[in-house]
């Protein structure tokens, strides 16, 4: 029995605790990137359904992305975006160090760790995740 079959089969438990979140990884992560192909199609919905449209679709490869860059709407669309980008770093920034700032004036440090807490107890779980398969598949890193 190779190397591999037998962390399989020794940490099948494990592997069962992570499949919800490797499911739902792969259902809100992984499958929407295959909706990209429709920016390189000339994309019209038909009564078959989204995949079917996709498919009978005709390539017309870079095409779509020449149509918006020769708008006269191009610039406005960059600017936009980047524009709206650099605004979510900033204010983002901004509530972050606040929150810092408000927390560090608190009096009572109990309450400052249940709010700690409170905000950071979403990312355990992915980072506890990232632990189980980076120390179960060695061979992989």
């Amino acid at each position: 029995m190779n190397k591999f079959s037998k962390t399989l089969r020794d940490n099948w438990i494990f592997l069962l605790m992570v499949l919800p979140g490797t499911l739902w990884l792969i259902l809100f992560f992984y499958i929407p990137v295959f909706g990209n192909v429709v920016a390189f199609k000339d994309y019209h919905m038909t009564g078959e359904g989204f995949v079917h449209s996709i498919i009978n679709s005709k390539w017309v490869g870079l095409d779509n992305f020449r149509f918006l860059f020769s708008s006269k709407d191009a610039f406005v669309i960059t600017r936009n975006t980047v524009l709206y980008n650099l605004g979510f770093i900033f204010i983002g920034l901004i509530v972050s160090v606040g929150i810092a700032i408000i927390l560090s004036e608190l009096r009572s440090k109990q309450m400052v760790k249940i709010y700690q807490t409170s905000m950071l107890f979403p990312v355990l779980p992915i980072l506890g995740y990232h632990q189980f398969l980076y120390r179960c598949f060695p061979k992989y890193r």
